[in-house]
C-alpha cells in the first residue's frame, strides 16, 4: 500500500471541489474517523511526515457528488493502489 500517494490524491480531490460538489467517506464511523485523521494530518504536514507506518484498517471508499443533483459516484481504492493489478472500483 502506498498510503502517501493515496493521501496525496485524495487531498487533491478534496481541495479541488467546486461549490456545491461534495466529498464524503463511505465508511463506518470508526474507519471514517481514521481516514479523516490521516487526510487532515497529511494536509497539515505539507508532505513532511512519513505515513509508511500508518496503515489504516480499511480501504478508502468515498463518494463524490453534487449537492442539489442526485448524481453520486462511489469510489473504492484497493489496498495496493497505486501500482497494483486491482482496478479502482467506481459505482454510479
Amino acid at each position: 500500500m502506498n498510503l502517501t500517494a493515496q493521501l496525496e490524491e485524495l487531498n487533491l480531490i478534496r481541495f479541488s471541489l467546486l461549490p456545491g460538489e461534495l466529498f464524503e467517506l463511505s465508511l463506518s464511523d470508526e474507519d471514517a474517523s481514521e481516514w479523516t485523521s490521516l487526510l487532515d494530518a497529511f494536509a497539515d504536514s505539507a508532505g513532511d511526515l512519513d505515513f509508511s507506518a500508518k496503515i489504516p484498517k480499511s480501504t478508502c471508499r468515498f463518494r463524490i457528488g453534487l449537492g442539489d443533483v442526485r448524481v453520486v459516484f462511489e469510489i473504492e481504492l484497493p489496498r495496493g493502489y497505486p501500482g497494483c493489478d486491482e482496478g479502482v472500483a467506481i459505482e454510479p
